[in-house]
């Protein structure tokens, strides 16, 4: 990823995005846009878009509340992408061997780390029964237009994000 932001750096680009889509790298990403940014003194901004996208994610789901793994919303956006993809003899297999989430215990605020297989044995967190190739467009829509709203707002481009040298 470093050499990646020197690359485009070097090209005279001066506001980065890291766009993470997948679960197990959003605390990496995280942690590069901090070490790069103060290397590279230009803005970096790191988001998972199913987080940055959660609001018109959560108002197309029917099932869920939020984005999870192989789910109503994932299953759905890939119904509309690359449905030769998606076994769907095999969705009513998601319900099998799936053990509670960490917060249905303890509540919130609390982390585990948990491998995809001790959750669910299917790999599915959520209901792939309830996807549709349109609710996948809709989402796909939704979240473009809710990220492109987030990005282009100026204001957040132009925040500080280095600190002001001190005055001798």
């Amino acid at each position: 990823v470093g050499d990646i932001v020197a690359s485009v750096v070097a090209h005279g680009f001066r506001r980065i995005v890291l766009l993470n889509g997948h679960g197990g790298n959003d605390n990496a990403m995280r942690v590069a846009a901090d070490m790069l940014t103060p290397e590279f003194e230009v803005p970096i901004v790191q988001f998972t878009y199913w987080y940055a996208a959660a609001e018109p994610i959560a108002a197309i789901l029917e099932t869920q509340k939020a984005l999870r793994h192989a789910c109503e919303a994932e299953t759905s956006m890939m119904m509309a992408l690359r449905p030769e993809l998606v076994a769907r003899d095999r969705i009513p297999l998601a319900k099998a061997n799936v053990t509670p989430e960490v917060s249905d215990l303890v509540g919130g605020g609390m982390y585990r780390w948990r491998t995809l297989g001790a959750m669910s044995s299917s790999g599915v967190m959520g209901n792939p029964e309830a996807a549709t190739p349109e609710k996948g467009e809709r989402l796909i829509a939704g979240i473009a237009d809710e990220l492109a709203r987030k990005l282009l707002n100026k204001d957040f481009w132009t925040l500080p994000f280095l600190s002001e040298p001190a005055a001798s």
